[in-house]
């Protein structure tokens, strides 16, 4: 049985929270803690309780870090696999990302493209709806919807804000579906036609 002779409790505490506690003690018959060893102490346990509490922010950070890089990851992988292109644009109109199929459309690839602005790459899209539309984008943070032709090709196209203060657009070419309306248009018109006309005997 050991029989303390002097002892020191200190908490360790950050922001009103409880983390645990230090104790020393003394058995030596005749040794006893001052008021300075108690401050001592307590200036120890400031310190500890704040690298236990960064600790815990870094570990939390850290998960949150690695939680968020793999939504991205299958983020990017549904991206990259859609038939559709994307593209998005930081707030000075350069180019922040594009997938594979964006790539074929622009001609060029992410590494070539990445950080340069659009109107510089491609200026006569000024003369596009895409010019304006994303500018109503970029101003009013509303997303859009619209139709545009483009180099004998028709694209419809889908523009929205992101939150770091830029845009983002995915597009889809719609060329042949273009191309068919005015085909199924005269088709049903002039099945429209012959089930009106009365059948001729012969």
């Amino acid at each position: 049985k050991v029989a303390f002779n002097s002892a020191i409790v200190v908490p360790l505490e950050i922001r009103g929270t409880i983390l645990g506690a230090m104790t020393l003690v003394y058995s030596t018959k005749g040794k006893h803690y001052t008021n300075a060893d108690l401050v001592l102490l307590e200036e120890l346990a400031r310190r500890i309780s704040i690298a236990i509490d960064n600790a815990r922010h870094y570990a939390a950070a850290e998960h949150e870090i690695k939680e968020r890089t793999s939504v991205e990851e299958q983020l990017r992988e549904v991206i990259e696999s859609t038939n559709d292109s994307f593209v998005s644009f930081n707030d000075e109109w350069r180019y922040t990302y594009m997938n594979k199929n964006s790539e074929y459309y622009e001609g060029m690839s992410l590494q070539d493209i990445k950080g340069k602005v659009i109107w510089d790459l491609f200026p006569q899209s000024k003369r596009t709806l895409f010019y304006k539309k994303y500018h109503e984008v970029m101003k009013t943070r509303i997303p859009c919807q619209f139709e545009e032709r483009l180099q004998n090709k028709w694209f419809e196209i889908r523009a929205y804000p992101i939150k770091k203060g830029g845009i983002a657009a995915s597009y889809r070419d719609i060329t042949d579906k273009k191309l068919e309306a005015p085909r199924k248009a005269e088709f049903i018109s002039m099945a429209s036609h012959e089930l009106k006309t009365p059948i001729t005997s012969i």
